[in-house]
């Protein structure tokens, strides 16, 4: 062993980012490998690592871009995965993640290093990779493997939702008029941490501020009205949810849009089947938009897509040629105008749909599709 090369330690409990790769995901990479008469596969995306390593190679509360941190695993499960990043990140990763793992540190001020230790460590070997330049190019396969979840990782998908929607629940005791919208998002933040989550989005729109979509919190007081919007994750899964508070009997429209956003947020939900091609769901999804009375809604924002090791894996749209998997996480969002938007976290399985980010607290609007009732999320009247 070189003074380049170190020792993973075991990981240290409670790190946020997970600690260990399930039996299946191995598997799932040792078909691929064998699939592609590979010697190994390098993976440099952070929802890879997540999904396949059930490690976080990222500082912040969101993934980064690929090519911070790379991570070898070869085909043979006698040798252990190599890691190679700079000095800062290998200390962590290598100190608290990355079980029997070899790191190879790079200096920061030498980012060629990264390149040239890879290149000697894949030397004369079949690579596949979740970016370009190696033998195989994998990404899209290895989106398509970690769409699926397993058990362990399903059960740790709906106590991270549950949480965040209970957060939600206890945040209606703190918003009151003339909080905040910055303060609001503290709180949640603060919560969310607590709790191990890490809010990768936190949107707050009070009155007016309705009007933007993306309303990131400011020092603005709510008087009437506040959306709450959240993506937030733990072991590598993301969970999203959006919720609506009124002080104050809501005007007519507004709940007649919401109704509206609610509809087509269901019936989005019941149409995504396992096997079912997302654009073929996206155009009827559009065309629900047209005969809700708002035929261009659908154009103002991105009507969301499925979920799982990332906010969204990908965006739904017209012409996505991929279908959808059996125990997919998904997350729909139709907005309909300033302030009304459905969101949840539902997982898709082979017998229905299961919402795994309910809160009881707020009312529900039942939605017949197909002989299948999706109950989505009114607004709550307060005050």
């Amino acid at each position: 062993m070189t003074d380049t090369q170190v020792k993973a330690r075991r990981p240290r409990e409670g790190v946020a980012g997970g600690d260990c790769m399930i039996p299946a995901r191995r598997h799932q990479l040792r078909e691929l490998m064998e699939r592609h008469r590979l010697e190994g596969v390098l993976l440099e995306r952070p929802e890879n690592h997540a999904a396949f390593l059930g490690i976080r190679t990222y500082n912040g509360f969101s993934p980064e871009p690929p090519g911070r941190v790379a991570v070898l695993i070869p085909l043979d499960d006698s040798l252990p995965p190599s890691i190679v990043a700079n000095r800062t990140e290998v200390s962590r990763i290598a100190g608290e993640e990355l079980d029997s793992a070899l790191a190879y540190p790079y200096s920061w001020s030498e980012p060629g290093q990264k390149r040239s230790t890879l290149e000697n460590l894949t030397a004369g070997l079949r690579v596949g990779a979740d970016v370009p330049g190696y033998s195989a190019e994998v990404a899209h396969e290895l989106l398509e493997l970690r769409a699926s979840l397993f058990p362990e990782e399903i059960e740790e998908y709906r106590r991270l939702s549950q949480d965040c929607a209970n957060i939600f629940e206890r945040c209606v005791e703190f918003v009151k008029p003339g909080v905040p919208e910055l303060h609001i998002a503290a709180w949640l933040t603060s919560q969310m941490l607590e709790h191990n989550i890490l809010p990768a989005l936190v949107l707050v729109a009070a009155d007016d501020r309705l009007a933007y979509r993306h309303a990131v919190p400011t020092p603005k007081p709510i008087a009437r009205h506040v959306q709450l919007s959240v993506t937030a994750s733990r072991s590598g899964l993301f969970t999203s949810l959006t919720r609506i508070l009124h002080f104050g009997r809501p005007p007519a429209d507004l709940q007649a849009r919401q109704e509206i956003a609610a509809t087509i947020d269901a019936h989005a939900i019941a149409w995504t089947k396992p096997d079912a091609v997302i654009g073929h769901v996206f155009r009827r999804v559009a065309q629900k938009f047209s005969d809700c009375g708002w035929p261009d809604e659908w154009k103002e924002h991105h009507q969301g897509g499925p979920t799982g090791f990332s906010g969204r894996e990908l965006k739904a749209t017209a012409g996505e040629t991929a279908v959808v998997k059996p125990n997919q996480a998904w997350a729909w969002n139709p907005t309909i105008g300033a302030g009304v938007k459905s969101e949840d976290t539902v997982l898709v399985t082979p017998v229905g749909h299961e919402i795994m980010t309910c809160t009881p607290l707020w009312p529900t609007i039942a939605v017949e599709v197909d002989g299948e009732t999706i109950e989505r999320n009114g607004i709550l009247t307060a005050g």
